[in-house]
Formats: structure tokens, sequence, C-alpha cells
């Protein structure tokens, strides 16, 4: 018995150097194109996934087969020194009765035990490798997506000043079929300031609001810009299709100045309950308001910047109404 406790315990020092000895994984890196539309279509997809998602965020990689690994690694461990504990008491305890009768059973348990507790020992070293060339693998994915997601980034901000623009030359026409004006001056509302948010990229879509002031103030509301949509359509192509809600879908309104009591600028306040909440289709960074003689008001989401020149306008005209009264 005691020649088969020594070997026993030879053979964890002998597996324990087999597993510390170095060894080589598989460096792995995937070289990709320096702009976005020299991607596939797959990876055009996965970049702007990643861009509108995360913006200047890092890439969150939960490295679940590394994971994996070091826990199935760790109960290996966990039950070989548990197994191994028995095993030794049981060789102990049968070398202290190596004349009794019972030492028979506790051999043969103490084979099983070694022989099951050396196999444990010897998985655990053998997945070093695995857990490594794991951990390597979920290294490069992060590294790859981190890249995707630059690329989305740089393209979106190179290219939604000029998306904006060339939406605001297609829908402002419609907005002037829509309201039936002829000659007058105009102002494009923008829900928000569309210059580029801390997370690196635009809002994902704009609200905009046209303007159209003479005798009166034709508004045609909720006018929906999609820049995101507009992106994805990049996927496919490198062409654009851009994208926003159509005309049924937008609301046409008309005032004298004469029946304008008053012309206000609110900024958004989501405690203040005389605003209405932000629309979840757009972000909002206040209101233009007009009060009406009939005591409602007529609100629509737009910049304190962009609605300045307006407001002077309407305030002039709303004056020279009342006086001619």
């Amino acid at each position: 018995m005691q020649v088969l406790l020594v070997l026993w315990l030879l053979s964890f020092i002998g597996i324990s150097i087999w597993g510390d000895k170095s060894f080589q994984i598989k460096k792995i890196n995937i070289e990709l194109p320096s702009s976005f539309l020299e991607l596939n279509s797959e990876f055009r997809g996965i970049s702007l996934d990643l861009s509108w998602k995360l913006g200047l965020s890092q890439v969150s990689s939960i490295p679940f087969r590394t994971i994996g690994y070091k826990l199935n690694s760790a109960l290996l461990l966990f039950f070989c020194l548990f197994i191994s504990f028995i095993n030794l008491v049981c060789g102990i305890v049968n070398i202290s009765n190596s004349n009794s009768s019972d030492s028979d059973p506790l051999t043969i348990m103490f084979l099983v035990g070694a022989v099951i507790s050396l196999l444990l020992f010897y998985i655990f070293y053998s997945r070093k490798k695995d857990i490594a060339q794991a951990a390597e693998e979920e290294r490069a994915k992060k590294q790859f997506n981190e890249r995707l997601k630059y690329l989305g980034i740089q393209f979106v901000k190179s290219n939604y000043s000029t998306w904006i623009e060339e939406l605001d030359r297609i829908t402002k026409p419609k907005a002037i079929i829509e309201s039936q004006v002829k000659e007058v001056t105009s102002f494009t509302l923008f829900s928000i300031d569309y210059s580029l948010t801390p997370s690196g990229m635009p809002p994902k879509s704009l609200g905009v609001t046209y303007l159209f002031s003479n005798g009166f103030v034709s508004v045609v509301s909720g006018v929906i810009f999609d820049l995101m949509k507009t992106s994805y359509s990049f996927v496919n192509s490198n062409s654009p299709i851009y994208s926003y809600n159509l005309p049924n879908e937008w609301n046409t309104e008309e005032f004298h100045y004469s029946d304008v009591v008053e012309v206000t600028y609110k900024p958004f306040d989501a405690s203040n309950s005389s605003i209405r909440e932000t629309n979840n289709d757009y972000p909002v960074e206040g209101y233009l308001t007009l009060s009406l003689v009939n005591s409602s008001k007529k609100e629509y989401p737009t910049t304190k910047k962009a609605v300045t020149n307006f407001i002077s306008l309407a305030r002039e005209k709303v004056r020279n109404a009342k006086r001619t009264k």
C-alpha cells in the first residue's frame, strides 16, 4: 500500500510539471477595410447596429466561453482535491491497518479514488490552453466589433448633415403644397439641435415643423426625418433612400396674426404638465407656443435658436394686426 500511495503522489507531481509547461496559442487578427462603404452588406448592418446602439460607449464583450471554461476548471479542481483528501485518509488508514481484514476494501477505494483524482487533475491542466485560446478569441471579437462600430460612427458623422439637407429639400416643397401657400417667408424648425450628441451620433430621428408667414401663419408639423433608417439604406447600396413620414401623417394648420394673443418659446420640462411629454418618435428641446384668442394653445417642437427669428417677426405682425383693428 505504501508503494501505491507514493506512486499516486508522484503521479500528481508529474501531472503538475507537465501542466505548467509553456504553450502557444493562435493569435487572431481580423483585418477590416478603412471605410464603411468598403464593408460587405452583413458587416455594414452590424456596424450600424453597434453605432446606433452604443455610440462612443465601449463594446461590451462578456466572455461566456472563457467564464464557462474557468468555472468548469474550478469545479474539476475542487472535486479533485476533495477526492484526493478522502483518498489520502484511506491510504493512511490502510497502512496503519495493514494486518486487518478491512484493508482490502480500503485498498479498492484507494485505487478507484486515485484513478478518478488523477484523471480530474489531468483534465484540469489540459484545459489551460483552451481557456487561453477562448480568451484570445474574445479579445479578437471585441476588437473586431470596436472597429466595426468606429467605421459606422465615422460614416454617419460624415454624412448626416447632408442627409438632413436633402430630406429638407424633398419635404419642404411637399409642405408648401400641403399648406397651399405662395410667396411667403418660410421657417424650418427642428425639434432639437441635431449636432452630435455626447454619444458621438446624431439623434435617430428629427422632428420638423415648417412655418409659412405673411398676413397669416401656416404651419405644417409632424414631419419626421428618420436618420437611422436612412443610414440603414446603405446596407445594400452605396446610394441612400431618404426616409421620412408621408404627408398624410403631417398636421396642417393656419392662423391669422390677429387671432394670436401671445407668441412664446418654452424649453421642454418633463415636470411641467402644461407642456406635453417629448414625442417618442424624436427628441425635443422645447416648444414654440401660440396662444390664440379662443384660449387654445398650439405647441410645435423646436429649438430656441431655430425659432428666434420667427418669434421676432410674429410678435411684430401680431402687434400690427392689433393696431389695425
